[in-house]
């Protein structure tokens, strides 16, 4: 792209004068806002490069384009359809035969009180002012207001004169009061000036005096109500320091472009520029905001923050023409959601997919990528929402999850025995056990162990006389595992369970998508048949913003070698949908869900065992105001799963499973996704553009997984797992996906 406008600019050839290699930078400014480049797409090294390429062309140029920045020259090139922003110059005049194509109408000559207010200083300091702004933005005109003689004096009277007339333009929205050192204008004047119309920014020159505070007249910026900005130099020791004026201070280059000027009565212009700039690119800025943004967007330098003696820091154009402060995505409702940092960078829990639904969001992957963000100032940048999201696909191969389940450990204690021997066995018939499950991290405190790390499982198992009965309470711990087709096969194995990654269709996913919360469950049963519910309470705000509550029913026959049971439940979740984050721009108010399930295990031999797990829901979804989704249907949602447990695999203390599984997913339902496309930059108005989503899931995800665990002794325990997915959900460019692990659990 950089390329092609270099050879429409014509700067290929050698450009022999200064004003040839002007009016070159002029050329590409405008081939840039005819090719509409919006701002932030260009990088600036690739520019950088574009730059000394073309200087190698250009002798004797090198020390003139120093002062125009890299930032400076990125901005010209990245401006989309700017409004032209009239700058008024406060200074000694503007000579017409070098600016005169973008002076405007209206300019005066207080110092002899006519209006030919050109420039008769030897110095030329006024047009080296004028040269600078309209070189250090884009779609800059000037306005030359003449209050300083040939050898630069001045009076109060003039200056006063000057701002009062300049409050009655209406064009003039910046002033840059390049001369505001040595001057004394009233307060009222410039008042007057900065609160006229919708208001005028006006820009003092801080002083070359080497002070500790600027001097003159921009000492008076306090009174202006934001509207003032004090300009210091960068890189310069005479400059005056921040001082006394820090919050309203910042740096910018101090060298003129067309004479041997350098001071801060240039660097005045460039950040009058930079301001006109910002304005012009988004008129519905208030002039108040642009000020905010230039000083939000400067670059840090001294001590962290606003100092002394940098002030804000230093001018950067290219950063105030991005994203400035936190990103929200705007709504079709007139609300905004979380949205990213600009460039990327997403609020962590705020865009968090489902994992049910990511194939869905994903094929309307051509009109995710026209998403706008809106930074803290209302401006509008694209934002690609097919790449700022992050999947929760809980089936999705993980390191962390095999060694979670590693750290398992079990303990049951018999409490209490009492009642006949059964005659047949010798068991007794009436006992009451103790189980407690405890999984622990290490973590740096106390209080982080038991916020998210400390996991513990207690149970009491009460048998009596062909009655069972059991109480199970959790704290972050997943007792999902004491329901299903695992339940019944797990118990066979020798060896501690390892957890597929599709756990929950062998046992169920009602139970919520964490286990981040707490749980209770009551089991009942005699002879063969057991009945169990269970209920949790979830809420892991801090890892996925994530909160529901679920109740399940199931009732299971069970018989030595075999075991068939039926599940009911429901799933309610307070603002997410089906597992992603809530108060985001694609959650929801709440999503009920309610399942139907199957499941079937089968010991064909004590050492092998196969199970199976099928589930049906269907989800009803109550809006969100500040949502892109709307207009939702019952949604439906599938899975399945299938596997073998073998024990004495190979050696006796080898154990190994295998699964074949299709996640919960969608199968049907509609909604609406409405997305900010466009933004009118005079208005601020933002454009929506809105597009049907059915949940339909074609190619649904398959994993494949296998697992081997070998006990070496005691305390010894390795393990590999393998899985091959078909059509990942977390990765929708990816066809396939493998994972190998390997794993050693030590018990000191």
């Amino acid at each position: 792209m950089f390329d092609s406008l270099l050879k429409s600019a014509n700067l290929g050839k050698r450009l022999t004068t200064h004003c040839e290699f002007f009016a070159a930078i002029d050329t590409l400014r405008y081939i840039g806002y005819r090719n509409k480049h919006r701002s932030g797409t260009l990088k600036e090294r690739s520019l950088n490069l574009e730059i000394n390429s073309m200087l190698n062309k250009t002798p004797g140029i090198q020390s003139v384009l120093v002062s125009l920045t890299v930032s400076t020259l990125l901005s010209l090139v990245n401006i989309q359809s700017a409004q032209a922003v009239n700058i008024a110059v406060v200074d000694s005049g503007i000579n017409h035969a070098v600016l005169g194509g973008v002076l405007e109408a209206g300019g005066y000559d207080f110092v002899n009180d006519d209006s030919d207010a050109s420039d008769d200083s030897a110095n030329q300091h006024g047009t080296s002012a004028g040269h600078v702004a309209i070189n250090s933005g884009s779609s800059i005109t000037l306005t030359s207001i003449k209050s300083f003689d040939p050898s630069f004096n001045t009076s109060t009277q003039i200056l006063d004169n000057s701002f009062n007339y300049i409050a009655t333009l209406d064009g003039v929205q910046v002033i840059a009061h390049t001369g505001a050192s040595i001057s004394s204008t009233s307060v009222s004047a410039l008042q007057n000036a900065a609160n006229s119309g919708s208001g005028k920014i006006i820009v003092f020159q801080a002083g070359n005096f080497a002070g500790a505070n600027p001097a003159g007249d921009a000492q008076q910026v306090a009174a202006l109500d934001g509207l003032g900005i004090v300009a210091g130099g960068q890189d310069y020791s005479a400059t005056n320091l921040a001082g006394n004026m820090k919050d309203f201070y910042i740096v910018a280059p101090t060298r003129a472009l067309i004479s041997d000027l350098n001071g801060t009565s240039m660097a005045t212009p460039r950040i009058a520029a930079a301001a006109g700039t910002v304005l012009g690119n988004h008129p519905f800025l208030s002039p108040r905001q642009v000020v905010q943004i230039l000083f939000q967007s400067a670059d840090d330098l001294g001590e962290p923050g606003v100092d002394a003696v940098y002030g804000h820091g230093a001018l950067n154009l290219t950063n105030a023409l991005n994203q400035v402060g936190a990103g929200t995505i705007p709504t079709d409702t007139g609300g905004s959601g979380g949205g990213g940092g600009g460039g990327g960078g997403a609020g962590a829990a705020a865009l968090i997919l489902g994992g049910g639904w990511a194939y869905t969001y994903f094929k309307k992957d051509k009109v995710l990528k026209k998403t706008l963000i809106i930074d803290s100032f209302g401006r509008a940048f694209n934002f690609d929402l097919s790449r700022n999201v992050s999947v929760r696909d809980d089936s999705k191969p993980s390191i962390f999850a095999l060694m979670s389940d590693q750290k398992s450990d079990i303990t049951r204690v018999p409490l209490k025995n009492r009642g006949v021997k059964n005659g047949n066995d010798g068991q007794p018939i009436d006992s009451i056990t103790f189980a407690f499950v405890n999984k622990q991290e290490v973590t740096p405190n106390l209080r982080a162990a038991f916020d998210s790390k400390f996991d513990s499982n207690i149970s009491f198992l009460h048998n009596a006389q062909g009655v069972n009965s059991s109480y199970s309470m959790a704290l972050n711990a997943d007792l999902s595992t004491n329901f299903g087709a695992l339940s019944f096969a797990g118990d066979k194995q020798q060896q501690p369970k390892i957890r597929f990654f599709s756990n929950d269709l062998f046992t169920t996913p009602v139970m919520g998508y964490s286990s981040q919360g707490s749980s209770f469950q009551y089991g009942w049963g005699k002879d063969d048949v057991n009945r169990r519910l269970g209920v949790s309470v979830i809420d892991d705000q801090a890892e996925h913003g994530h909160q529901s509550n679920s109740v399940l029913y199931e009732t299971s026959l069970e018989k030595e070698n075999y075991r068939m049971g039926f599940q009911v439940g429901a799933l309610v979740e307070q603002g997410s949908l089906l597992g992603g984050s809530s108060d985001s721009v694609l959650g929801v108010e709440n999503t009920s869900t309610y399942y139907l399930g199957l499941n079937g295990a089968y010991n064909v031999t004590d050492d092998i065992s196969l199970l199976g797990g099928f589930f049906q829901g269907v989800s009803t979804v109550e809006e969100s105001k500040n949502s892109l989704l709307t207009d939702f249907s019952t949604i439906r949602t599938e899975g399945y799963a299938v596997g073998m447990l073998m024990d004495n695999l190979f050696t006796s203390k080898g154990s190994m499973g295998l699964s074949y599984s299709s996640p919960l997913q969608t199968t049907g339902g509609s909604a609406t996704l409405t997305l900010p496309v466009s933004q009118d930059t005079r208005t601020g108005t933002i454009g929506f553009e809105s597009t049907g989503l059915s949940f339909e899931n074609g190619d649904q995800e398959k994993i494949f997984e296998a697992y081997y665990n070998y006990e070496v002794n005691r305390n010894n325990n390795i393990f590999t797992h393998f899985s091959y997915t078909k059509n990942p959900t977390s990765e929708p460019e990816a066809n396939l996906e493998k994972a190998v692990f390997f794993g050693w659990k030590r018990n000191f």
